[in-house]
Order: structure tokens, then C-alpha cells, then sequence
């Protein structure tokens, strides 16, 4: 219940700009009873009875979570650590996967662990432009001086992240990407790759700031408006002088919403071109 009313009152604080502090307010009140319950929970044996709730919640607390971290924010800017704390959360939902997989597919949410599947026989392709973007960062992770951990993070982070563009590229003629297909990479990538978020590690940044760019792709929903480019803004802060080209090429992508892939726009405004 504390889950979905923070939820309610972020979206009452979207919805009502003019008195979103009181609403804030009370979301903040509600997500940290929420948040503190789920992760008593998590730290005992699921009982099968709570599977569904326990699944419902982490999914809210991870909406919650994205939508308040962009909510009256008069900087316009994301740092970092409040990335990698979303990112932990949402990792939240795999563990309850992981523990009442079984329970949660025999329930009443068991639709929401079917994602958009490609057609059988078929993968998403992606073009020779964003396919050589890739190469590039691959080239530059190896380049960079990254020490043997830090590197398989990276990588396997860039490989997860390359097919969820896949996923986009797939599914882009339909104008109907589920934010779900999208944001399954934070709960993809290793914990080794978060901390290294925390630690503004250059490629780590530089492969964020592609997922970024990627949840403009996404139908449009109030809870993760501007959270692309608050987090853009954040890398380019975060990084020197000599990797700010690479954050061209996404910040691209974020004003015409993930475009190269084909992408639909609705016609929503475009997003500020300025990152400093």
C-alpha cells in the first residue's frame, strides 16, 4: 500500500507542478516505509503467499524511484550515485524473479514477466551506423587502461545494452516500446558495473549515456520524463574535456528519440541541446 501511494503522489505532483512539494513530500514518507518493508522482506525466506505482492511492490518502488529522482529538480542534472541507487533497486524485481519465479508465474501478475518477444526465426538487426558505434566504444574500453575487472563489467554491460537496441530496432515500427524491453539493462548488468557508475569511470559513463539516450524510445510515460537527459547531464559533468565527444552521438539520439533506429516520434518538444 506505501508503495502505491508514494507512486500516486508523484504522479499528483506531475500532475499538479504548482503544490508538488507537499506532494513530494508525502511521497518521500511512503516510498521509505515501502522500502523499508521490502527489504525486511527480502532478507528473510519468501513466503509463497507474499510472492505477488512482494513482486508488485518492487516493481512500484522501481517506477517510484526513476520518477521521483527527476521530480522538481531545479538543476536539471542527475549525479550519479542517485543512478546507481535506482539502478539497485530495480535489481530489487530480479531477486523477487529470481525467489517466486514459480509462485508469480502461477498468479495474477504472471503477464507481467512475458515481455514483447521477436517473431520465431527472426532478431532484431541493427544498422551499420549504430553497429560501428558500438565498435568504437569496444575499441576505446580496451584503450583506456581499464583493469581486467573493470573491463568484463564494461563489456558485459556494452553486450546487454547492445541488445536491448536490437529490441528497439525490432520493435520500432509498432511506436510501442515497452519501457519494461528497455529498462530490463538495469537489472542486467553486473553490480561491478553500478559501483563503477559511483566511481565515474569514463566508459562505464559513456555506456550509460547510451542506455539514456535509449529510454527516449519508449512510449511516452510521465515517470521517466527528462530522466535521459538529466542523465546525460550528469555524465557530462562527471566526465573531462577529452570524452565529451563521445556523449554526442546519444545526446543526438535523445532529441529524436532513438531515430537511427527507426524509432517514431510523436512529436513530443525536443529536449534542451546544451549539456553543460
Amino acid at each position: 500500500m506505501h508503495g502505491l501511494l508514494a507512486l500516486a503522489a508523484l504522479h499528483v505532483a506531475y500532475l499538479r507542478p504548482v503544490d508538488s512539494f507537499k506532494y513530494l513530500q508525502s511521497c518521500d514518507k511512503h516510498q521509505a516505509i515501502a522500502l523499508q518493508r521490502f527489504r525486511s522482506i527480502l532478507s528473510s525466506p519468501i513466503d509463497p503467499q507474499l510472492a505477488d505482492a512482494l513482486f508488485a511492490l518492487s516493481a512500484t518502488i522501481s517506477l517510484s524511484s526513476m520518477a521521483r529522482s527527476c521530480a522538481a529538480k531545479e538543476t536539471a542534472t542527475m549525479d550519479m550515485d542517485a543512478v546507481a541507487e535506482l539502478f539497485m533497486l530495480t535489481k530489487g524485481i530480479k531477486n523477487v524473479i529470481h525467489l517466486s519465479y514459480e509462485q508469480i508465474k502461477q498468479g495474477p501478475l504472471a503477464e507481467m514477466l512475458d515481455q514483447q518477444a521477436f517473431a520465431e526465426g527472426r532478431n532484431g538487426h541493427l544498422p551499420l551506423s549504430v553497429l560501428s558505434r558500438f565498435a568504437a566504444i569496444r575499441s576505446m574500453m580496451t584503450t583506456y587502461g581499464l583493469d581486467r575487472e573493470a573491463l568484463e563489467h564494461c563489456q558485459s554491460a556494452l553486450t546487454e545494452l547492445e541488445e536491448i537496441y536490437k529490441y528497439i530496432a525490432y520493435f520500432s515500427p509498432t511506436v510501442n516500446i515497452e519501457i519494461g524491453g528497455v529498462s530490463r539493462w538495469q537489472v542486467a548488468v553486473s553490480m561491478g558495473y553500478v559501483r563503477l557508475i559511483q566511481a565515474l569511470n569514463p566508459p562505464a559513463l559513456v555506456i550509460l549515456a547510451y542506455y539514456a539516450a535509449a529510454i527516449t524510445a519508449i512510449r511516452t510515460a510521465w515517470y521517466t520524463q527528462n530522466w535521459a537527459e538529466y542523465v546525460l547531464r550528469g555524465a557530462s559533468q562527471a566526465l573531462n574535456g577529452d570524452m565529451q565527444h563521445w556523449l554526442q552521438w546519444p545526446m543526438l539520439q535523445m532529441q529524436e528519440r532513438m531515430s537511427e533506429l527507426g524509432v517514431q516520434s510523436p512529436g513530443l518538444g525536443k529536449a534542451s541541446n546544451d549539456l553543460s
